[in-house]
């Protein structure tokens, strides 16, 4: 449900430069009674999916539904963004996860609740969180609907919302496919194998959002806008192919080391992946920026239904003939079609160039060259003795850092730049 909540409220808070307070407060009065309506839906729905599970999940549903009030209640926040004061963001994870955490075990521990300990504990980490924002906050939204600005959102956002159910659709189709061909226990080696790549992805998807104020604050400057993507893009290929080479490496070692050697089937997925995962840091990652100030949402929405059709058309072939593994290379093929027709397409026609390019072979270069020096020290060393893998990590990582600085002696320039770019907004 929280995907028809969201209708790209927070981007287009930062997005609009001159909002009004009562634009403002329009956006939060949407954002509310959107998700209050859906939380109705889910308590009259909710009985449905009981008689569906043969289970009565009621409260567990009304507990979760509540939590859809969290969207609205947190919009407040958006503005320390736009202000570029991330200290005050940065604390709201840190609260929720910290109350969350001891209430889970203050119930369990008094009342022995069980799952519903888990239930209450999320919900009072999102409560602290949300009082932690209105006391603080810059500013306090009130109900208030001016009908213009309502029509900016939903024209803004309706794509956004429909590109959720896209991703979503996304995300579980090729899981779904997989688990219908082969079963669930190949199931669960695609997930590993996933949720390596996935999970550097949701670490820099956290610190990438905070750009986009940033982002926002150059839209009118092509020239500026254009530095800034570069560099931006130059950073996340310098982390990309660093981490992405790096699981191509040792995925053996690790799987062995995390699940054992009954998983080892995971491996060769694994790597595959993580190539996927190359692809997309190294060619133009942050885009989504562009999508967002520029007002492209219809043309991601449209882009989604495409990657959808290819989940149910080239996945659904790919997997059922190969596997786990046609769906690892289904992504593959799928970054290396659609990233020049959908990402440069978009990248040139607003920012008029693809330098950007310019400013990724270094990295890329560095991290084939290391992984080269990582590769031979395992095959000629003991391979599994600790040390010796020890030495071959420490080789891979000391080679790329070496080289990006021989071969990238801009760098420390570029990072200097966009430290430089944020400090003149």
């Amino acid at each position: 449900m929280s995907v028809f909540g969201n209708f790209g409220f927070s981007q287009f808070l930062i997005k609009e430069k001159n909002l009004s307070q009562k634009s403002n407060d329009t956006v939060f009065t949407i954002s509310f009674f959107i998700n209050l309506f859906l939380i109705i839906i889910c308590i009259i729905i909710a009985p449905l999916f009981s008689y569906f599970f043969t289970n009565n999940l009621n409260l567990f549903i009304y507990f979760l539904a509540v939590i859809l009030l969290e969207i609205p209640l947190k919009l407040p926040s958006v503005f320390w963004e736009k202000k570029l004061k991330f200290g005050y963001s940065t604390l709201i994870p840190l609260i929720t996860e910290f109350f969350t955490i001891l209430t889970i075990i203050l119930v369990e521990f008094f009342f022995h609740l069980h799952v519903l300990s888990l239930l209450i504990g999320i919900i009072s980490g999102v409560f602290f969180s949300i009082v932690y924002i209105w006391i603080f906050t810059l500013y306090r939204p009130k109900f208030h609907y001016d009908k213009n600005t309502s029509k900016k959102l939903f024209s803004f956002g309706t794509p956004i919302m429909i590109q959720g159910i896209n991703g979503y659709a996304m995300a579980k189709g090729d899981n779904l496919l997989i688990a219908k061909f082969w079963g669930n226990e190949q199931l669960a080696y695609y997930n590993f194998a996933w949720q390596m790549p996935l999970l550097i992805s949701a670490f820099v998807q956290t610190i990438d959002g905070m750009l986009l104020p940033v982002y926002s604050k150059f839209n009118e400057n092509l020239n500026d806008l254009r530095r800034l993507f570069n560099l931006h893009n130059k950073i996340w290929s310098v982390f990309g192919s660093f981490f992405g080479m790096f699981l191509i490496l040792y995925a053996e070692i690790i799987v062995l080391v995390i699940y054992g050697e009954k998983w080892l089937e995971v491996v060769p997925i694994l790597r595959i992946m993580a190539i996927s995962f190359v692809i997309r840091f190294c060619t133009g990652y942050g885009y989504d920026h562009l999508i967002i100030i520029k007002n492209r949402t219809s043309y991601m929405m449209k882009w989604g239904f495409v990657n959808t059709l290819l989940i149910f058309t080239l996945a659904l072939f790919f997997i059922k003939i190969f596997g786990p593994i046609g769906g690892a290379w289904f992504w593959v093929i799928q970054c290396i079609t659609l990233i020049p027709l959908m990402r440069f397409t978009l990248i040139y026609s607003e920012l008029k160039t693809l330098n950007f390019l310019n400013y990724i072979w270094q990295p890329v270069l560095c991290c084939v060259i290391s992984l080269i020096f990582g590769f031979l020290s395992l095959k000629y060393l003991a391979f599994l003795h600790p040390l010796n893998i020890i030495f071959s990590m420490l080789l891979y990582i000391l080679t790329y850092i070496l080289l990006l600085f021989i071969i990238d002696k801009q760098l420390l320039n570029d990072i200097k730049k966009i430290i430089k770019l944020i400090q003149s907004i």
